[in-house]
């Protein structure tokens, strides 16, 4: 490619940003949706806080605060992380599925295994509400410990506690691991969390021995969306 195409690629691409960056401000939902996925797609993470500030505005609708989450989540900019931790309660927007869907970003992202229950006033018995607080407070506690720690020892941390969930002796905990396993390393040894013991314990069997054979060189790839070993 010449040098002349080239710069004029780069001041398109600059002028688009510039664009999106404006609509993300004074723009309709619409154009903020289409903003906020342009500027990810170019990872401008100095887009994160205003990014951040509409998928908290008590105005904003449903689906621009689930693209909102989606585009801070591809940047992966930690500073955005305490505005997903508070968008996983129902303050802002009681919507179950999209509570879930915040969860489901963060450990996809994080690389952490934190079982995560919506909970439902109108349905679920008062229990449910214990386990979602519970589920939050999980992910503030992991926040507050690890905010320094490197991707490395997230990645290490994260895999770990799934291994051990998937021992758990309830059925649901150990179909949440194998899920979240499967999200982070496009494996799953043949896991069937409603197997019997005997072959539950040959695939925990598999599971431990690779990471105790890989867990010093695994590594996130953004392009193949998981975990690779070595490279």
């Amino acid at each position: 490619m010449s040098r002349p195409l080239l710069a004029l690629l780069l001041v398109a691409s600059l002028v688009h940003a510039e664009d999106a960056a404006a609509q993300l401000e004074k723009g309709t939902p619409e154009e903020q949706r289409s903003a906020m996925r342009t500027l990810a797609d170019q990872g401008a993470r100095d887009a994160g806080p205003a990014i951040a500030r509409i998928a908290e505005a008590p105005g904003t609708d449903l689906l621009t605060r689930q693209m909102a989450v989606s585009c801070l989540a591809s940047l992966r900019d930690r500073a955005s992380i305490p505005t997903l931790l508070r968008l996983l309660k129902p303050d802002l927007e009681p919507d179950l599925t999209f509570r879930g869907y915040v969860a489901d970003q963060l450990a996809a992202w994080t690389h952490q295994c934190i079982p995560f229950l919506a909970y439902d006033p109108q349905s679920d018995p008062p229990e449910a509400k214990k386990l979602e607080e519970s589920s939050v407070n999980g992910w503030a506690t992991w926040w507050l410990q690890d905010r320094e720690k490197t991707d490395a020892q997230w990645i290490e941390r994260g895999i770990s506690r799934a291994l051990e969930l998937l021992k758990s002796p309830d059925e649901s905990i150990r179909a949440f691991a194998i899920q979240h396993l499967k999200t982070q390393t496009d494996l799953d040894f043949d896991y069937d969390p409603q197997g019997d013991p005997a072959a539950l314990g040959k695939s925990i069997e598999q599971w431990d021995r690779w990471w105790t054979e890989n867990r010093s060189r695994v590594r996130w790839d953004a392009a193949a969306g998981h975990l690779v070993i070595g490279g």
